[in-house]
Order: structure tokens, then sequence, then C-alpha cells
């Protein structure tokens, strides 16, 4: 029989243990020195280089892919994947895109929430956590423990989602881990000091003015 006090405790000792981890985040923003400006469908959207990489460096240290498409919804989509030379995209160990949406329907947070019972559904016991929030701006950061179809596997995912009008643009971070234990930071994949970087380092993506 499930000790339900037990459980409550459990799900608390995490929220709190995910709370301490992202407390200050957006505080002091760490703005990158290199920048990429793309279009991103009907705005132009400034962003980061990869994480891995430099501006300069891009070609030299990623492999690229770039397409849009019409979604079954009937939305135009956007994608400009980046993954680190030599790796493909279906088997990396990092992953860096930008997408783009339009016409949509709903705020940054409506998006936001979609990409979370994607997860959801696809992971063992996934947590969201959100940075900020304004219905404009979504940062959040989103842990994988294990993926339901690969109990070994795990991942971290760190996100900014903008919307302007109908446009909604996201740049996200994503990186495939072994499996970790969400209430144990020493089972992490990166350190609280690593994901903050990362977080104020996607937080210097935004729209440019139209």
């Amino acid at each position: 029989m499930l000790d339900t006090a037990k459980a409550t405790h459990d799900d608390k000792a995490m929220r709190c243990h995910i709370f301490a981890l992202i407390a200050g985040l957006i505080a002091s923003p760490l703005w990158a020195d290199d920048k990429i400006v793309m279009q991103t469908l009907d705005v132009s959207t400034s962003v980061p280089a990869p994480p891995w990489t430099q501006t300069a460096r891009i070609a030299a240290e990623t492999e690229s892919r770039r397409q849009k498409s019409l979604s079954l919804r009937g939305t135009d989509t956007f994608v400009r994947a980046y993954v680190p030379k030599g790796q493909s995209f279906e088997q990396w160990s990092e992953r860096y895109e930008v997408t783009a949406e339009t016409p949509v329907v709903g705020d940054a947070e409506d998006h936001r929430n979609e990409v979370a019972i994607r997860y959801r559904q696809s992971c063992l016991n996934a947590v969201l956590a959100p940075v900020l929030q304004t219905p404009q701006r979504q940062v959040y950061i989103m842990f994988c423990p294990s993926f339901v179809d690969d109990p070994e596997v795990g991942e971290l995912v760190i996100s900014v989602t903008e919307r302007r009008n109908e446009t909604v643009v996201g740049v996200n971070y994503l990186q495939r881990v072994p499996a970790f234990d969400i209430s144990d930071r020493e089972t992490f994949p990166r350190t609280r000091a690593e994901i903050q970087d990362l977080v104020k380092y996607l937080n210097a993506a935004h729209m440019l003015p139209s």
C-alpha cells in the first residue's frame, strides 16, 4: 500500500530542492557576447551561439539544419537546429535549436505547457521548473530523469519562449544524459552553477523590434 504521508513529504522535498536550484536565476542576467540574428518566420530574433561554441566557429564546431514546414494544425513552423560537429540529429549529446510558429492561439505560457505535456508523457517523473513567467515570455527548465522507452537515458532542457502578436519563438538547449534522480543533486547531469549559467546565457535571446 502506498504511504501517502511519505509520498507527500518526498514530493515537497523534491520541489524545495528544485526551487533552491533556480532561485535568483534572472536576477543578474549573463548576456551573451556572441549573437546570431536570424529570420524566424515573420520576425527577426537575436540568439546566443550554441553553448559549446562561438559565433566565429559555428561552422567548424557544429552540424546544422534548417527546416520550414506546415504543421498538422495549419500553422507555419521553422526550426534551425545545431548539434556538435561529427554527431547526427538522431544520436547527439547536446542539441541547440531555434523554433518559431505562426499564427498561434494562446500566449507563451500555453506554448510552454504544450512542451511540458509532451515530456510528461515520454519521461518518468518529469519536472517543469519555471524561472520567469509572463504572458509574453517564459524561461524554464525541464528535467527528464529518464525516458519511458529508454530508462537508462534522461534529458535536461533549458528553454526561452517569447511571443509577439501571433508568432511564438523558442530557443532551446537540450542535453542527453545518463538517467538521474530528481531528488538527489549529486546525480544531476550539471552542477547548480552550470545550470544557472546556461539559463542566464539563453535568456539573452530576444525578438528584435519590427
